[in-house]
């Protein structure tokens, strides 16, 4: 059976990076929406990927 590598502990990121992000929002009826997210940080060696889904109901 495959298993991840260990955890390493002593690495430190590089201290320069770029975050990129969007997000778009939906109404699907008239107390309903919808909104989806991105959220990205890159490093060298380093790429971390975030997606959200948000459903909403307003009363």
């Amino acid at each position: 059976m495959w298993q991840p590598p260990p955890a390493r502990t002593d690495a430190r990121l590089h201290r320069l990076g770029f975050e990129a992000g969007a997000s778009i929002a939906a109404r699907l009826a008239d107390n309903w929406e919808a909104l989806l997210g991105y959220e990205g940080n890159f490093r060298q060696d380093y790429n971390s990927h975030t997606g959200t889904l948000k459903v909403r109901y307003m009363f």
